[in-house]
C-alpha cells in the first residue's frame, strides 16, 4: 500500500484519495506505536529473544520521504518490530482488514510481540 501525502492518494489494497482526517489519523498511528523509532534495535527485542519458526516466511518493507529529499527505508524479513503487531490490530479494527498481514504470525511469536510491543508503549 502506498500513501502519498503529496498526491492526497492511497493506492494499493484501497484506492483512495486522502482527507485530512485520514492523513490525522495515519501520522497518529505512526507516532502512537512508534514508527519512526522502529530503526532503533530496542524494537527489535522480540527478534532478538527468538528466531522465527519459518524462515521462508514474511516480509515487510516501509519507505517514508521527508522534507528536504531524506528517505527511510525500513524493512525486515521474517520478523517485524515489537509495536507492529499493536499497529496492524488497529488498523485491522479501522478498516476490517490485515492490511499489515499479522494472521501469519504463530501463536507463541504473537505472545512474545506483545509482551515487548506492551512493555514499550507501556513507557
Amino acid at each position: 500500500m502506498i500513501i502519498n501525502f503529496s498526491d492526497k492518494t492511497i493506492k494499493g489494497y484501497i484506492d483512495k484519495d486522502l482527507s485530512e482526517d485520514d492523513e490525522n489519523l495515519i501520522l497518529e498511528l505512526l507516532e502512537k506505536y512508534h514508527v519512526y523509532l522502529w530503526i532503533f534495535d530496542e524494537y527489535h527485542c522480540k527478534s532478538n529473544a527468538r528466531d522465527p519458526d519459518d524462515l521462508e516466511g514474511y516480509d515487510w518493507y516501509l519507505e517514508m520521504v521527508f522534507n528536504g529529499d531524506v528517505i527511510w527505508h525500513l524493512f525486515g524479513y521474517n520478523e517485524y518490530p515489537d509495536t507492529y503487531v499493536h499497529l496492524a490490530r488497529e488498523i485491522i479494527e479501522i478498516t476490517g482488514m490485515d492490511l499489515l498481514e499479522i494472521n501469519t504470525i504463530s501463536d507463541e511469536d504473537m505472545k512474545l510481540f506483545n509482551k515487548f510491543g506492551d512493555n514499550i508503549l507501556s513507557k
